[in-house]
């Protein structure tokens, strides 16, 4: 599997809130600026799905120390890119 775009990840996370939020993430929430808790208003529980569906869909495994530093959806972005070129790099 490649290292996914930036485009991909957010289109991926967007859907995952929708699903999540009952559709009450608007588009222009979510930027990558955008802070997971305070301007998704994602609880715990939110969070640990997401965390779940990114593991499933991009087929990396998160840390706990890792999940719990993501802030941002930047933070979410950059974390899947570097895991994933991790796993291309000790991929034979």
């Amino acid at each position: 599997m490649s290292i996914p775009t930036r485009i991909a990840i957010i289109e991926q996370m967007h859907q995952s809130l929708q699903r999540l939020r009952g559709r009450r993430v608007a588009v222009d929430q979510f930027t990558e600026e955008a802070r997971l808790s305070e301007e998704l208003s994602l609880d715990s529980l939110d969070l640990l799905e997401i965390r779940f569906d990114i593991e499933e869909k991009w087929k990396v495994e998160l840390e706990d120390k890792e999940a719990a530093a993501l802030v941002t959806v930047k933070d979410v972005i950059d974390l899947i890119q570097s895991k994933m070129s991790t796993n291309l790099d000790e991929k034979p």
